[in-house]
């Protein structure tokens, strides 16, 4: 017959049977990491938008302590008395220490945090860019099968016509199997994508638990340091006060207990006593030579005429 007669067609390479259990099993779990990418992200953009908040707040109490410190400066300038002015100036001085303390703590929290939780929220939406692309290459294999299966349909009819030319059936048989070439090559990539996209995955989860321990630890690292330095310019501050309070006070040497100050009180206040009474007794004393010196005198003449 004719179809007897016509020469043998050139092997075909192998149909591609795609394996859907393994694939099944492989989307099932990039759909639960989608899901969890969607919500890592949500939960990422609230706390990055709360860090800022907090970053926000630390600048507006920097701002608000530069003010308070101009203020208690202007009060110190007008007050007329030491006592008053002086404190009234250092806690100015503190009062512009907190301002810095609280722009460096801002800058801090954007460093530690702020950056760490902005680089995961890109790096998720690569990953999703990612998973498009992954769906795109799916999409073009089985387009590719499609092709292929079409191809491999019209080949078959034209073998059971038995009326067609040979130049196009070796033309079609050429056509099935560069659809079978592109079909295996779409397949080869999708898996690779696949496998890649599950080992950066992985690798994006230890790092992850990594950098935000690192960056969660940096951040409370820098806030316990920032309180351990407000605390000091406080107590500091209060050293000045209390050491001002002593100098105005009268000073007793270390160790001199209540008993032994009331003795030196009393001692003080008799020794003033007796220096208030001393001229009275000189006057007393100086009286009593004058009278003294009076007897001894000789008597008037008067008294002498009468004895004669």
């Amino acid at each position: 017959s004719y179809i007897d007669a016509l020469p043998p067609s050139p092997a075909l390479p192998e149909p591609v049977v795609p394996n859907y259990h393994t694939y099944t099993i492989m989307s099932q779990w990039f759909h639960d990491r989608k899901i969890y990418l969607d919500a890592l992200e949500t939960q990422l953009k609230a706390l990055l938008k709360s860090t800022d908040t907090v970053v926000a707040q630390r600048k507006s109490l920097a701002e608000s302590c530069q003010d308070f410190s101009a203020s208690l400066h202007q009060l110190a300038s007008v007050e007329l008395s030491p006592e008053l002015s002086a404190p009234l100036d250092a806690l100015s001085d503190i009062q512009m220490r907190i301002r810095d303390l609280n722009d460096r703590q801002a800058q801090q929290d954007v460093l530690t945090l702020g950056i760490v939780i902005d680089e995961y929220i890109r790096l998720i939406g690569s990953i999703k860019t990612a998973f498009q692309q992954r769906q795109k290459a799916y999409h073009n294999w089985h387009t590719a099968e499609a092709a292929l299966q079409k191809l491999k349909n019209t080949h078959d009819k034209l073998l059971r016509a038995g009326r067609t030319q040979q130049d196009r059936l070796s033309q079609m048989q050429a056509d099935v199997a560069d659809a079978e070439r592109r079909v295996h090559q779409a397949r080869l990539l999708f898996e690779d994508m696949g496998r890649l996209m599950r080992s950066e995955l992985d690798r994006f989860e230890r790092e992850k638990v990594d950098d935000f321990k690192s960056g969660v630890e940096t951040f409370l690292e820098s806030a316990i340091e920032a309180q351990k330095e407000l605390i000091e310019l406080w107590e500091t501050y209060l050293l000045q006060l209390d050491a001002d309070d002593d100098e105005s006070a009268p000073y007793f040497a270390a160790g001199v207990n209540a008993s032994e100050r009331n003795t030196d009180q009393e001692s003080s206040q008799r020794d003033a006593t007796d220096g208030g009474e001393a001229p009275a007794a000189g006057a007393t004393s100086e009286t009593s030579n004058t009278e003294e010196q009076h007897s001894e005198l000789p008597p008037p003449a008067a008294e002498v005429e009468s004895e004669a």
